[in-house]
């Protein structure tokens, strides 16, 4: 069986001579695929739990949340806006105060990459106020924000 990286490829090669919405459908199925197998090889090390976020100051609800047992004080999880609702994309959150560390990222895989080039080096589970005072902790903030999203 080829890789669908490999079929993602031929399919390019292929675009001008297909109809424009079969290779846009067959192009979004492929890239779905993928992006789902890279989710899964990302969350390797992250184990899935659940836990109450709180996404204003009035309102709390409970999402799936990844974990790493070398990393405590830290979850990843899909993005929340602050009426509850879903958005597409991904944040590191520091588990204590609920807030978001960086960017919102556009895969987990690419916000596992992140905090690993970037933050892993910081005990995160501390107050808030206490990583806000860390040099380091600010400065892996600082990388996280300018890391690919």
């Amino acid at each position: 069986m080829r890789k669908l990286e490999q079929i993602y490829s031929d399919l390019l090669n292929l675009a001008p001579t297909i109809d424009n919405f079969q290779f846009y459908t067959l192009l979004d199925e492929i890239r779905a695929i993928i992006s789902d197998e890279d989710e899964k090889k990302a969350a390797k090390d992250w184990k899935k739990g659940t836990e109450d976020i709180r996404v204003s100051k009035d309102k709390v609800i409970t999402a799936e949340v990844f974990r790493n047992k070398n990393h405590p004080g830290i979850m990843i999880h899909r993005s929340i806006n602050r009426d509850g609702k879903w958005m597409s994309g991904w944040n590191i959150s520091h588990e204590i105060s609920g807030l978001r560390i960086g960017p919102i990222y556009s895969s987990m895989r690419k916000a596992v990459k992140a905090f690993q080039e970037h933050a892993s080096g910081v005990d995160w589970n501390r107050s808030a106020e206490e990583l806000m005072n860390d040099p380091a902790a600010q400065k892996a903030d600082a990388g996280l924000c300018r890391a690919t999203r």
